[in-house]
């Protein structure tokens, strides 16, 4: 019993000193620094910069391929430019993945495949939200 209650004051002391050491720092309102949640990595200055570059060359033009309205339909929260960019290196990505697995006739079929997938798969994204929409439409009716 004495051993017990030996071992509850060591673990109180214990306790107490280690809240004590480690208490965190009180640092006034005033004093505390903004967290600031814009990364600036290199690579996203980059993703920044080529999607800038974009934004300004798709302001001139219209390109229907990968719109902003298939986008917005598709549900996707992307800007057309930012699409674009992540296709653009999603290809790149594929073409070195198929160079170093067969070489580079499989890498630029890689590279070809990878823009009718993103095709493809804002088709399928877009089909799906309708259906949904036109089953709750019909409930609701």
């Amino acid at each position: 019993m004495e051993l017990m209650i030996g071992l509850a004051f060591v673990l109180l002391a214990l306790g107490l000193a280690l809240g004590i050491v480690f208490r965190p720092a009180r640092v006034a309102v005033d004093r505390r620094a903004p967290v600031d949640v814009s990364p600036t990595t290199g690579l996203s200055r980059l993703a920044g910069g080529t999607t800038g570059f974009l934004e300004t060359l798709l302001a001139r033009r219209k390109l229907r391929f990968f719109s902003s309205e298939a986008l917005e339909s598709a549900g996707l929260r992307l800007r057309q430019s930012e699409f674009l960019v992540l296709m653009a290196s999603a290809a790149l990505v594929a073409m070195v993945l198929g160079m170093l697995l067969a070489g580079p006739g499989l890498g630029v079929l890689f590279f070809l495949l990878v823009p009718a997938v993103g095709h493809l798969y804002l088709q399928r994204r877009t089909a799906k939200r309708r259906h949904g929409f036109g089953e709750q439409l019909v409930d609701t009716l």
